[in-house]
């Protein structure tokens, strides 16, 4: 979801057979209040998942801390990189994930000691292939422990292979 709209994610996530929302801190143009807003404003039946705009680790911290299930992260061109982000996701001792969790915890309809056991197991993580280095190392990314699902970024590959659109 582009639209920052809490009114539409609660639309979008009441409807039957929606497992998941996307809700796009890359190329919407969200504040973390309406991406926040967007996340509870879709806790139906559907899993929010925010992509954020790049893998910095305030990035990722500030969207776990705001209540997604899980993180998208454009631009993931290593292995190396993977571990990084996935490591910035979770609490010690199992990551580098700063303790702030009153606002994901109560998100999540979880005590804070309830959600930093629960958040690392359950956090998902998405790595966007978007680049022909990205594309040149994903199984070895794929392969990275905490990687859940390798996406592709279709119309950044098409820029990369000199096709755009297409």
């Amino acid at each position: 979801m582009t639209l920052p709209s809490w009114q539409v994610a609660q639309l979008a996530a009441a409807q039957e057979g929606i497992n998941f929302l996307w809700i796009d801190g890359e190329h919407g143009m969200m504040t973390p209040e309406v991406v926040g807003a967007m996340i509870n404003a879709g806790k139906c039946d559907a899993t929010p998942l925010v992509r954020i705009p790049d893998s910095q680790t305030w990035m990722v911290k500030q969207a776990l801390d705001l209540g997604a299930r899980g993180l998208i992260v454009p631009m993931v061109e290593t292995p190396e990189e993977a571990e990084k982000i996935a490591d910035s996701m979770l609490y010690p001792p199992d990551g580098i994930r700063g303790y702030g969790p009153d606002y994901a915890a109560r998100s999540w309809g979880l005590s804070c000691g309830e959600y930093s056991t629960v958040a690392n197991e359950d956090v998902f993580f998405v790595a966007q292939i978007e680049s022909k280095l990205g594309l040149e190392n994903a199984e070895a990314i794929a392969a990275v422990p905490r990687v859940d699902l390798l996406f592709a970024g279709a119309y950044d590959l098409s820029i990369v292979r000199g096709r755009t659109g297409e």
